[in-house]
């Protein structure tokens, strides 16, 4: 008695080899759960950090965390709230606090060496609802907040720009009401023409609002048509001629000689690209300056600089300009002036939206060149900017 037989040993032998064959599969499938799990955590476009439910050791904190507040990966729970106390101090700590040892869910918002941080305080129980502890999830909205504050700035800047106009419909319906007025035709046609001009303004500034909230949504809608390109380009000239009197600029047309009799586009849209290409170079223009609204054909082995040279077009355009790289076979306008030019480091800014920069006091909507962009970009093309600071620009697409 208490010795097994050898059939008995066998079988135990069998049972504990069986056994162990399965402890050592369930510590590989633990094992590999394990690795995905970190993977997963590491690769969490938000920061993670995680402590007991003592609230006495960080049990992992994932690299974007550690990158947002420059944590080493073995930081104490008291080391990374020494890190926020000059932020948001006890009130975080309370929030952890509620998290691990109340269960509550909680947020903050504080900003953390120029960034804007939201911070989600999230209580961790096990399936008997017991507190296994608590983490901090961390999200980087400093790109929301910017681009909230630029949409507050040009809200205000929408009032302003529009107060204007209102103001001057208002004080010329006033005269209008006036007996004196009436009897005068001509001075009357006038101030009706004010009015017609005021609330093109205001238009315009609503339609600009319109277009970028479609292109935004990708649901600008393109009705290409054949047109005459040489007349289109004297109507836009005709357009322009009184405001370009004022700072008595001239106007002038360099086309290849190859360019096509009619083009296929969107002509509606192409107006309001030429519009808004043209209406800044004639308010960034100086006295007397010069505006050239330039096309030519561009083959895709081409290079463009010799194709506008040899067509007798004068830019500011050289050739290098990444969007040269993969043109194909392509119609290529532009709109050049004499103006003051742009710094290089002011370029990628130029067709960003509620963006302008800072070569002139005069405001507009920030759109114009955004619409530009999606306008071209819609039609399946490309825009782009070429610059010497001092001597003028070259927008071109």
């Amino acid at each position: 008695e208490g010795v097994y037989k050898e059939s008995e040993m066998s079988s135990l032998f069998r049972l504990i080899n069986q056994s162990s064959v399965a402890v050592s599969k369930l510590h590989n499938v633990i094992e590999t759960a394990e690795l995905k799990l970190k993977s997963l955590v590491n690769n969490l476009s938000d920061g993670l950090l995680m402590v007991d439910n003592k609230k006495e050791q960080v049990l992992f904190v994932n690299p974007v965390m550690a990158g947002l507040f420059n944590l080493a990966p073995e930081v104490s729970v008291k080391e990374f709230f020494g890190r926020l106390d000059n932020v948001c101090g006890i009130d975080c700590e309370r929030k952890m606090d509620n998290a691990v040892f109340l269960q509550k869910f909680s947020t903050a918002e504080i900003v953390y060496s120029d960034k804007f941080i939201q911070l989600f305080f999230i209580p961790i129980k096990n399936p008997a609802g017991e507190s296994l502890g608590a983490a901090i999830a961390a999200h980087d909205i400093t790109a929301e907040k910017r681009v909230e504050k630029l949409r507050e700035e040009y809200t205000a800047m929408m009032a302003h720009e529009m107060r204007a106009p209102i103001e001057g419909i208002r004080k010329v319906s006033e005269v209008l009401l006036g007996e004196k007025i009436k009897k005068d035709e001509k001075a009357h046609d006038d101030f009706v023409r004010m009015i017609t001009s005021n609330a093109t303004v205001m238009l315009q500034l609503i339609n600009d609002y319109l277009d970028a909230a479609k292109l935004e949504a990708g649901r600008l809608e393109i009705l290409p048509g054949e047109f005459e390109f040489n007349t289109f380009i004297d109507d836009r000239i005709i357009y322009f001629e009184p405001l370009a009197e004022e700072k008595k600029l001239r106007f002038a047309k360099e086309f290849s000689p190859d360019l096509p009799l009619k083009i296929f586009c969107d002509k509606i849209r192409l107006t309001q690209v030429f519009n808004n290409l043209i209406s800044n170079a004639v308010k960034f223009n100086g006295p007397a300056g010069e505006i050239r609204i330039q096309a030519l054909i561009h083959k895709k082995e081409g290079n463009i600089a010799r194709e506008a040279e040899k067509a007798g077009i004068h830019w500011f355009v050289s050739g290098k300009e990444p969007v040269w790289k993969e043109a194909g076979d392509s119609f290529v306008g532009a709109v050049t002036d004499t103006g003051q030019g742009i710094e290089e480091g002011d370029i990628p800014k130029l067709f960003t939206k509620f963006t302008q920069i800072k070569t002139s006091g005069r405001k507009g909507t920030g759109l114009g060149l955004m619409i530009v962009k999606g306008i071209i970009e819609a039609h399946g093309g490309k825009a782009g900017v070429a610059s010497t600071p001092g001597k003028g620009s070259t927008f071109f697409f």
